[in-house]
C-alpha cells in the first residue's frame, strides 16, 4: 500500500504564474518611463528618486522601449502620445505581449473616454491623465504596485510554506498507517 502526497492533494506547487506576478527586485523594481517631453520626463525620475526608486530607464519613444523589453520591466509608465508613428496603446499591447505581468502605468492629457477604456482593456494598470497632480498620482501607483507585489510574495511564500507542512503531515499519516497494516500488533 503506497499512498502518494500528490494523490491526498496536499502538495500543490505554486503555479508559474503567480511565481511570474513577484518582482524581480521587490525592493528596486525597475522602472521603463516612456515620454517624449523631456521636462516631464526628468520631473517623474525626480519624483521617483525622491521616493528612493533609482531602477529607472527613460526612453523618448515606444519603439526605443519595445526595444529593451529583454530587460524585464517591473512597471512601465507609458504616455499615451508619443511623437512617433505608435500611440501608447499599441505601445502598451507590446509590452503585454513581451511579459504580461508588466505593470503598465498609461498617463496623457487625453481625456476621451474611449482611450482610458482601451487602456485598461488592454492591460494597463491605471490610467492617469496629466494635471498638476499626475507625476504624484504616477509616483503613488508605483508605492501600490510595489506594496501589492509585497503582498502577493508574502502570500506566495505562506502558500509554499503550509504546502511543505502538509506534504510532511501526508508523508507520516502514511508511514502510521503503513505501520498500522504491516505491524498491527503494536496498535492495539
Amino acid at each position: 500500500l503506497t499512498i502518494n502526497t500528490l494523490q491526498l492533494g496536499l502538495l500543490i506547487e505554486i503555479p508559474p504564474t503567480i511565481k511570474n506576478k513577484i518582482m524581480k527586485n521587490k525592493a528596486n523594481p525597475l522602472i521603463f518611463i516612456v515620454e517624449d517631453d523631456v521636462l516631464y520626463q526628468e520631473m517623474l525620475k525626480n519624483e521617483l528618486h525622491h521616493n528612493q526608486y533609482d531602477n529607472i530607464e527613460v526612453y523618448s519613444a515606444g519603439t526605443e522601449c519595445i526595444g529593451n523589453l529583454h530587460k524585464v520591466p517591473d512597471i512601465v509608465m507609458l504616455d499615451y502620445n508619443l511623437n512617433e508613428s505608435m500611440n501608447g496603446i499599441q505601445v502598451l499591447k507590446k509590452i503585454k505581449e513581451a511579459n504580461s505581468h508588466t505593470q503598465v502605468i498609461m498617463f496623457s492629457a487625453q481625456e476621451k473616454l474611449d482611450i482610458v477604456i482601451n487602456s485598461i482593456k488592454y492591460g494597463a494598470y491605471d490610467y492617469i491623465i496629466k494635471n498638476d497632480v499626475a507625476i504624484r498620482r504616477l509616483s503613488q501607483m508605483v508605492d501600490k504596485i510595489c506594496r501589492w507585489n509585497e503582498l502577493v510574495f508574502e502570500n506566495t511564500e505562506f502558500i509554499r510554506k503550509r504546502n511543505m507542512f502538509l506534504a510532511g503531515l501526508g508523508v507520516i499519516i502514511t508511514i502510521i498507517m503503513m505501520l498500522r497494516i504491516y505491524f498491527p500488533r503494536y496498535f492495539t
